[in-house]
């Protein structure tokens, strides 16, 4: 029981002194000696005075010559030496020890009077003590990016539409630039699950999934040259449901080639997407310069058996008109149609036949 509380308590302590010291994961080690940068961190970006911190172990607890030393471009790039930005020697434990030196990024730095603005390398070696006459070095590096005159970017551009309905596409270029040349990397804010993404290199936004749901999105969009300067837009994406199709009224009855007949007189209808109250019903026998009324019926009838009293053979046009509760009315018109009347000489009506041909009268 003893052992395995002094191993819970132990286990504590370490986690409790990595916290506290910040012990990195990647320090370069060799035995127990120990050298890593714990700041500027790696692709830091520097200003003004700048604390470089480091920590050395020693297991021999001898003094360590050390120096720091910048070289041009990224760490990555292994550019041409530029200058040292200290040098000495410390007194390690063997436990190790941070140790601290200030660096003005603005320079000078030995025989330069400045440090341009841009990418560098910061690089510590310390030398330790194998043997009473043997020696080795061991460095750590990070890349910091100096940015003491940067210029933020500048957005140039503004958003095409700031309203989409749903199911339609987004797209955006955004347009920006960098007074100081610097490339720049994009990002979008888009505050949770969202139907919009970013490239980071060229700044476009797009759609990636189907918008399904409408509401009102704030976007932010970030743009950072990598040296400190960012510059930000702020849009608000208004996402509307889509619009339905217009009201409508379908002639069923009569169709292109209806023949309208006492027998055969049931006109019928449907309206989409319209609530009426009363439907007027006309005919037209001179294309729809003049149109007689045949009924005024209630907005749910869809059919009606038109009584054909006083009209003659020939061509029609058949007109809808509905209306609703708040006065708003839709209209169609039919194509043109056949009305037959058959009439005897005297002017009585007179039965409907169909002559059939001798083949038709086998049947």
């Amino acid at each position: 029981m003893n052992n395995q509380y002094n191993k819970i308590i132990g286990l504590t302590l370490v986690a409790f002194f990595m916290l506290v010291s910040g012990s990195p994961v990647s320090a370069v080690t060799k035995g127990n000696d120990e050298v890593y940068i714990a700041s500027p961190i790696n692709n830091a970006v520097v200003t003004g005075i700048t604390q470089v911190r480091y920590f050395l172990k020693e297991a021999d607890k001898a003094d360590i010559p050390y120096q720091i030393d910048l070289f041009s471009s990224a760490c990555s790039v292994n550019g041409p030496y530029f200058g040292t930005i200290a040098s000495g020697s410390k007194t390690a434990s063997a436990n190790g020890a941070y140790f601290t030196d200030l660096w003005d990024t603005d320079g000078p730095i030995q025989n330069r009077s400045s440090i341009p603005d841009g990418f560098y390398c910061v690089r510590i070696c310390a030398t330790f003590r194998e043997l009473p006459n043997n020696f080795y070095s061991l460095c750590d590096k990070h890349t910091v990016a100096v940015g003491n005159t940067n210029r933020p970017p500048v957005i140039n551009s503004q958003p095409p539409n700031s309203s989409i309905k749903v199911g339609e596409d987004f797209t955006y270029q955004v347009q920006a630039t960098d007074p100081d040349g610097h490339k720049l990397t994009y990002v979008i804010d888009k505050g949770g699950d969202f139907f919009l993404y970013m490239n980071r290199d060229t700044g476009r936004i797009y759609t990636e999934k189907t918008i399904t749901t409408a509401g009102s999105y704030p976007i932010t969009i970030t743009v950072s040259d990598g040296f400190g300067g960012v510059v930000k837009q702020f849009f608000t994406l208004n996402v509307t449901e889509p619009d339905l199709p217009p009201a409508a009224i379908n002639f069923v009855v009569p169709g292109k080639d209806t023949v309208i007949t006492k027998n055969n007189n049931k006109l019928s209808w449907n309206i989409e997407r319209f609530n009426p109250t009363s439907i007027l019903l006309s005919y037209s026998k001179d294309e729809g310069k003049n149109w007689v009324q045949i009924a005024n019926l209630s907005g749910s009838t869809t059919s009606y058996e038109w009584n054909l009293q006083g009209v003659e053979t020939g061509k029609y046009l058949l007109r809808i008109i509905a209306t609703n509760n708040e006065g708003k009315t839709i209209e169609k018109i039919s194509e043109l149609f056949d009305v037959t009347i058959a009439t005897t000489d005297t002017g009585e009506e007179a039965p409907l036949i169909t002559i059939l041909s001798p083949q038709e009268e086998e049947r």
